[in-house]
């Protein structure tokens, strides 16, 4: 299926925010290296001269750069690629104006695309519908039972629509798991999943007793996160937003722990941005949406898939803003560190009011 304008320009954009982060946390000595190494994997050389990417889209990514040569070097790179700016074509036998040289033709560029994904994704329609069969959280029901036995305060995850519980089965049929209904299964509260650019993409289906979670069957969840308000306007607004503290959780019950008690202002532009990880959910285009300069709290869980997730995220984010790690002395998480209240007091994470630990 041939690749549109519009996400030819989308993908565009995100790889020159990539390769601007890239280019800014290279060693000294090694910015040559980073925009051949670009080139070669970004394909973005070019991209301007080609009508792929607006040059204040190139000029928004370089902001991200620090070293002033840096930043005119990955400009003059995006604009035209390693070679001369190309040429409007002329037909052949023709001369430009002053020359007595026949003009080449220009070099062809081809409008690349990331490989296809494999993550298909639930209608939107179908995924609105499905919170339809849902209602705020209240006080009653095995969804509202599930939280306060998990510490959670119901009324606060309402409050921020974090979480819905399902009140009848979803006429979708993607709604089912191993072939049984999610309402009937006891999969009962819903729990919206974001794209890297903030756009509501699927949600999962906690279990509301002593299960894990499922994803739309027959559909993909990889680069997909949990957000709460203040992190879906982050991603939205993307590398150029402003900076800020963000908390990285680990699964449904460590998200809902943060996003209920981390304190919100009128101002979202100046909140703690509450992110939750499922599998697969660190991407490239998930960092490439992250500020710079941000204060990143990673909060994993201290087994194996904690460590990878804290790498992976560290790694990533090395160089434009400042990552620190959860200290795990033991096996809990902070649901659980919630539960014998001794949730951990982290710098620019104040709790909202009414939350003592």
């Amino acid at each position: 299926m041939p690749f549109t304008d519009e996400q030819r320009e989308r993908y565009a954009a995100d790889e020159a925010h990539r390769l601007a982060a890239e280019l800014d946390s290279a060693p000294k000595g090694a910015a040559t290296s980073a925009l051949v190494d670009g080139g070669r994997y970004f394909r973005l050389g070019g991209y301007v001269a080609a009508g792929f990417l607006s040059m204040s889209e190139a000029e928004a990514a370089a902001q991200g750069i620090r070293d002033r040569d840096r930043r005119r070097r990955f400009l003059t790179f995006v604009r035209n690629g390693k070679r001369k700016p190309l040429v409007p074509y002329i037909p052949d036998g023709e001369a430009p104006s002053g020359s007595s040289k026949r003009t080449r033709k220009p070099r062809r560029i081809a409008a690349y695309l990331p490989p296809p994904s494999n993550t298909k994704l639930p209608p939107v329609p179908e995924l609105h519908a499905a919170i339809g069969c849902a209602e705020l959280l209240d006080d009653d029901g095995d969804a509202a039972a599930w939280l306060r036995e998990r510490g959670i305060n119901p009324a606060w995850v309402a409050e921020r629509w974090l979480a819905y519980p399902l009140k009848k089965q979803p006429a979708a049929a993607w709604a089912r798991v191993s072939g049984e209904e999610w309402f009937r299964g006891g999969y009962r509260l819903l729990l919206p999943l974001w794209s890297p650019r903030g756009e509501l993409a699927s949600m999962r289906a906690r279990f509301v007793g002593s299960g894990k979670a499922v994803s739309p069957a027959g559909y993909g969840i990889r680069g997909l996160v949990l957000a709460d308000r203040t992190a879906a306007q982050m991603l939205a607004s993307g590398k150029e937003g402003k900076p800020r503290t963000v908390l990285v959780a680990e699964g449904e019950p460590d998200f809902l722990t943060w996003a209920s008690v981390v304190r919100w202002t009128d101002s979202p532009a100046e909140d703690v941005a509450v992110l939750g990880l499922v599998s697969g959910s660190w991407t490239d285009e998930l960092t490439a949406r992250i500020p710079s300069r941000c204060t990143v709290h990673v909060r994993t869980d201290g087994d194996d898939a904690g460590a990878r997730y804290l790498d992976k995220v560290r790694k990533a984010l090395a160089g434009r803003c400042s990552v620190y790690r959860a200290v795990r002395t033991d096996k809990r998480d902070d649901n659980d560190l919630l539960r014998d209240g001794e949730l951990p007091h982290l710098e620019g994470v104040p709790f909202r009011e009414g939350f003592t630990q």
